[in-house]
Formats: structure tokens, sequence, C-alpha cells
């Protein structure tokens, strides 16, 4: 959960509709575009998800890594 003042909230659901995006699309191309100084890998981990961390949390690791690949 994150909080907003309303007006972050109000100038995130502008720019969404005006990009035609929703505001969960925006954050997270914003997240993408500008949150790139830290990079999470596991280089020879086990291949299942630990108990810690469930399955949709690796599930965006390897496709935010993927991504950042691609570009």
């Amino acid at each position: 959960t994150i909080h907003l003042t309303v007006e972050a909230s109000q100038r995130l659901t502008v720019h969404a509709a005006m990009m035609g995006m929703d505001r969960s699309e925006l954050v997270e191309q914003l997240i993408r575009d500008h949150l790139k100084r830290f990079v999470v890998s596991d280089r020879g981990g086990a291949l299942e998800p630990s108990p810690q961390a469930g399955s949709n949390a690796v599930a965006h690791t390897v496709e935010d890594a993927r991504s950042r690949a691609a570009s």
C-alpha cells in the first residue's frame, strides 16, 4: 500500500488518463524508468522460491530483470 497526498494522487490520475494508462501502469513505468540504481539478482540460488518470498515476488523480479536486459 502506498499513501499519497491528495495533490499527488490527482496528478497521478490526470497523467495516467492523458497517457491512456491506468494508475498502476503509470506507477510501474515510473519505477522502471527512474529506479535503476539497485539490482536484485540470484546467481545460482535454489530454483524453488524460499518460504519468505512468494512466487509472485519472484515472478516480478524475473520479469523486471528481463525488461532491463531488453533495454
